[in-house]
């Protein structure tokens, strides 16, 4: 999604959007650095409408997750 964000390390408060994300570094740096770390997600504001609907925000959770697994396998699987 284009409300996607990446982080390398989670000490720091930069993030990166995910277009703007060089993912092969991103994801090999991962994979070769003992405390390589790759954070992806969307960001929920406070004030967004979804934490009043649980049901609407569990939806939105869930297609997250779902449209941002292939990211994680491949990085697993490399």
């Amino acid at each position: 999604p284009e409300d996607t964000y990446v982080s390398l390390d989670h000490t720091v408060p930069q993030i990166t959007p995910l277009p703007d994300t060089d993912l092969e570094k991103a994801l090999t740096r991962f994979r070769d650095v003992k405390k390589g770390e790759f954070e992806i997600g969307r960001i929920i504001p406070k004030d967004s409408d979804l934490w009043q609907n649980p049901e609407k925000a569990r939806a939105y959770m869930l297609a997250t997750y779902q449209q941002l697994l292939p990211l994680y396998q491949l990085a697993v699987a490399q």
